[in-house]
């Protein structure tokens, strides 16, 4: 079977997941197809989907060189606050095609660590100071994270929990 997004995978197949791993997937293009919206209880837009993100906690992609985003959403019309809202954990490996997290303003709100080795194009996170209070550490190399760009907040805000990798290892 040859996939393009996880979320091609129906609920009743990964009712349980908590953590997922997609290492070698040269197919595989994005983690989340966000073409379904949904209202949350406080009126906030959310990505709904038939499938993992709600349920999602840790998730771990290394070594796809197709992927261009976790979650891709085709509304650009709806206002979503934010996605994958359980994630707690994210590392992004050896992707060098990933150029976005997501379309929408931010990831999941309980974010508390996050890792990035050799995703060259990803020049945004989709994170602010106010929104993720719980997020305590970001590993990374040390000149993409001074390159990045920053949209809703300010870098030198987030340099006590940034924590750099060794290029050489």
């Amino acid at each position: 079977m040859t996939i393009e997004k996880l979320s091609e995978f129906e609920i009743t197949n990964m009712a349980q997941v908590k953590c997922c791993v997609a290492g070698e997937c040269d197919k595989l293009q994005a983690i989340v197809n966000g073409d379904q919206m949904v209202t949350n209880a406080s009126g906030e837009i959310e990505v709904g989907l038939k499938s993992i993100e709600y349920l999602l906690e840790e998730l771990t992609v290394d070594d796809c060189s197709e992927v261009t985003r976790l979650v891709s959403c085709n509304d650009s019309g709806n206002e979503i606050k934010h996605v994958l809202p359980a994630l707690k954990k994210v590392s992004l490996h050896f992707l060098p095609e990933l150029d976005s997290i997501s379309d929408v303003l931010s990831i999941s709100p309980r974010m508390d660590w996050m890792s990035f080795y050799h995703c060259p194009n990803l020049k945004s996170l989709p994170i602010c100071k106010v929104f993720h209070t719980k997020l305590r550490q970001i590993k990374g190399e040390e000149s993409w994270w001074q390159a990045l760009e920053w949209q809703n907040t300010e870098q030198d805000s987030w340099e006590g929990i940034f924590t750099p990798v060794d290029e050489c290892d």
